[in-house]
C-alpha cells in the first residue's frame, strides 16, 4: 500500500511538471504575440522571439517554510528531476526511474546550469531551471536525445545534503 502511494505522489509529479511545461509554453506564446518580436521588454531588446536566454534562469517553485541549511560547492546532494526539450518534451527523469541523482556539486559532474541553478537550493525546494546552450551541451548537443544549441527545462526538487 505504502508503494503504491509514493507511486501515485511521483505520477502527479509527473502531471504537475508536464501540465505547468504546457501551460507556461502557451503562456510565452500570447506573450511573444502581446510584445511581438524585437520589441524591448524589461529592458532587454529581443531581436528573435525564439532566441535562447543569454542566462541561466531560475524559478523556485515551491521554497519550504524551514530552511537549516542551503546548497554550496562541495556538498554532495541527492536531487529529483525532469529534464525537458524547447518543445516541451521530456528526455530524462529521475523520477521514473524512481532513484534520485547523487552529485557533488563543484566537481564538474554535471553541465554548468545545474553547478550554478543547484546553489543556495533547501532540502525539499523545488526549482525550474532554463538553461541556456553554452551551460548546457553547447553547439554539439548531446546526440541524439539532445539536439544541437538546445535550451533545457528541468524542474528540479533537492531531496538531501549530505
Amino acid at each position: 500500500m505504502r508503494g503504491s502511494y509514493a507511486r501515485l505522489i511521483v505520477l502527479a509529479l509527473v502531471c504537475l511538471v508536464v501540465l505547468s511545461a504546457t501551460l507556461g509554453a502557451s503562456a510565452e506564446r500570447r506573450a511573444r504575440r502581446k510584445f511581438g518580436k524585437g520589441s524591448s521588454e524589461a529592458g532587454n531588446v529581443h531581436s528573435d522571439a525564439d532566441a535562447p536566454p543569454a542566462e541561466l534562469k531560475v524559478e523556485v517553485t515551491h521554497r519550504p517554510d524551514n530552511c537549516l541549511r542551503k546548497t554550496a560547492p562541495g556538498d554532495t546532494i541527492d536531487v529529483h528531476y525532469i529534464g525537458s526539450l524547447p518543445d516541451g518534451k521530456p528526455f530524462d527523469s529521475s523520477f521514473s526511474r524512481d532513484q534520485p541523482l547523487t552529485i557533488t556539486l563543484g566537481h564538474g559532474q554535471v553541465i554548468p546550469g545545474w553547478e550554478q541553478g543547484l546553489l543556495g537550493m533547501c532540502v525539499d525546494e523545488m526549482r525550474k531551471l532554463t538553461i541556456p546552450p553554452h551551460l548546457a551541451y553547447g553547439d554539439e548537443g548531446y546526440p541524439p536525445v539532445i539536439p544541437p544549441r538546445a535550451t533545457l527545462s528541468f524542474m528540479v526538487k533537492l531531496v538531501s545534503i549530505a
